[in-house]
């Protein structure tokens, strides 16, 4: 099982549900990355189809996306910021 962890800082500049839908939009042409990558191994474009659906899952669903990456971010003046 892999971890996800988002460690970006937290900014109300950025619009989430604009930034997921342009991921959205690119969606198969990220995964042909994936597919068409010389080289690869059967199993390694398996596992990272699945690592990157597994990203589009989260991002749309409103529960896990708030709770993976809107309350996880770092806000400036934690630890390290």
């Amino acid at each position: 099982m892999t971890e996800r962890l988002y460690w970006g800082v937290c900014s109300e500049r950025i619009d989430l549900p604009d930034l997921f839908s342009r991921f959205n939009e690119r969606r198969e042409e990220i995964l042909d990355l994936i597919r068409t990558q010389p080289g690869l191994k059967e199993r390694s474009i398996r596992l990272a189809t699945n690592y990157i659906e597994e990203f589009y899952e989260i991002i749309n669903d409103e529960h896990e996306a708030d709770w993976q990456i809107q309350n996880a971010c770092r806000r400036i003046g934690e630890a390290g910021f």
